[in-house]
């Protein structure tokens, strides 16, 4: 368990590492309409689909070039991909996607209770 928190950590550390800066705009686009609501559905799913990504590359069962090529899209996209690539299973993401975010939880529910 405590082998599966560090090798998330490091994937994240990698894909803050690996992902290219960006200049803020002087003018942010501001959503119209409901497009705020599905953004911010999809933002969650870019950043479990980018969580996956970066324990992917720190297990070495992708490389840096993969990670960049898929690390902009959505999570279902990317499940079909490396399914297609042979890489992992469907079954085997949502698996590891739960894991995952139980572990998350149970991280951020140890650090409440440990204030």
């Amino acid at each position: 368990m405590l082998l599966l928190i560090i090798a998330v950590v490091i994937g994240v550390a990698a894909f803050a590492i690996l992902r290219p800066h960006q200049i803020a705009s002087c003018r942010p686009d501001l959503p119209q309409k409901d497009e705020g609501i599905e953004s911010a559905k999809g933002g969650m799913g870019s950043m479990m689909a980018g969580v996956i990504l970066s324990y992917l590359v720190s297990n070495f069962l992708i490389d840096s070039h993969q990670y960049n090529a898929w690390r902009g899209l959505s999570t279902d996209k990317l499940k079909a991909t490396l399914a297609a690539e042979g890489i992992m299973s469907e079954t085997d993401f949502v698996g590891l996607s739960d894991q995952l975010t139980a572990n998350a939880e149970l991280t951020e529910a140890q650090s409440q209770f440990g204030d």
